[in-house]
């Protein structure tokens, strides 16, 4: 395993070795990595029992070339400077080859990762911040909201960037796919469905709307003319409202992403992809209305409401809220903070 520390900005080189320059305090580098690296290998450890992990460790100050590398008590190999930055793909790979033998315990350490933020008990192990320990953000909004009962099952879940809905759609995927059941992804954009595909464990099926469309479109010996624009992607959309799924396009779990960018015959149209007496999650975030359509309609769904960023950094949204007018309180359930803003200047 490889941890990266980032230091963005500028950074001090001291008797102490590196040091960065925070608002209230200066933080020497070297004693910030230390923690880190002694915070995980501790907890890593009691994790993986049967095999100990090497866990190495790089600097990357991507804004400061250090001056005299010998001086920052870290090995000068492990520092990625302004200098070689653009190296910094190359060099990671010449610490984690990639033609090592994948070993058993690697199952051990994703599963350590993906599920939990509090990789230590305090996040400051991991930021140099000495405050409010970081609690599981999956056993927040991933964890309650799957121990939810109602029949059917249609839960809505509102939530704020960063309150975990992809961890949450994550964990509902997962538990499908360990429990010999189907899910079917379903988000707006590309990236997201992408990165979605990345982290998800195989099985299943991850989409965007349209390119359910198009794989429905294509397995019924059409053959879709993308060249045609947006003509094309309404007759994929008409073709879905009049498509009857057989037992191929029947789900076990509908998850569906980004709702706030769906529309009403979308929904519908997925839905329908669902056996009765089978789950159906509807995740959106208002504030990322992106295409400003009308709200869908959902009657008779759970409403969940979470207001909570534990993601970014308290004083950025709170700098954030003073700049931009929100149409309700985001609460920051973040402990860092210290990142630095500044609004003095345009």
């Amino acid at each position: 395993m490889l941890l990266i520390e980032q230091k963005s900005g500028f950074l001090t080189e001291a008797p102490e070795g590196l040091v960065k320059i925070y608002t209230n305090k200066n933080k020497p580098v070297t004693f910030q990595m230390g923690r880190m690296l002694e915070g995980m290998r501790t907890r890593l450890n009691k994790y993986c029992k049967d095999k100990k992990v090497l866990i190495e460790a790089l600097l990357y100050c991507p804004d400061y070339t250090v001056k005299d590398p010998g001086s920052a008590y870290i090995d000068p190999a492990r520092i990625v400077d302004a200098s070689r930055r653009a190296h910094l793909p190359l060099i990671i790979r010449s610490i984690l080859p990639l033609d090592v033998p994948s070993d058993a315990i690697a199952n051990q350490i994703h599963a350590f990762l993906s599920d939990t933020l509090n990789l230590a008990s305090n996040a400051n192990a991991f930021v140099g911040q000495a405050q409010t320990l970081y609690t599981r953000l999956s056993g927040g909004l991933a964890e309650w909201a799957r121990k939810i009962e109602c029949e059917p099952f249609r839960l809505r879940i509102i939530g704020t960037a960063g309150s975990g809905k992809t961890q949450l759609a994550l964990s509902v995927f997962r538990d499908a796919i360990a429990a010999d059941r189907r899910p079917l992804y379903i988000c707006y954009n590309r990236p997201l469905a992408d990165h979605f595909m990345q982290i998800s464990p195989v099985g299943g099926m991850i989409a965007t709307y349209h390119q359910l469309c198009d794989q429905i479109y294509c397995a019924a010996g059409r053959v879709p003319d993308f060249s045609r624009g947006s003509e094309m992607f309404n007759e994929l959309e008409s073709f879905m409202t009049c498509f009857v799924p057989g037992a191929a396009w029947l789900f076990d779990e509908l998850i569906i992403d980004e709702g706030q960018d769906f529309q009403a015959e979308w929904k519908d149209n997925l839905l329908k992809l669902l056996p009765p007496n089978c789950k159906a999650w509807w995740l959106e975030d208002p504030m990322q209305k992106l295409y400003r359509r009308p709200d869908v309609e959902l009657p008779g769904w759970i409403t969940l409401r979470s207001d909570t960023n534990y993601r970014t950094p308290r004083d950025i949204l709170n700098s954030l809220a003073q700049l931009i007018p929100l149409p309700f309180q985001i609460e920051s359930g973040s402990p860092l903070t210290g990142s630095d803003v500044d609004s003095g200047h345009p």
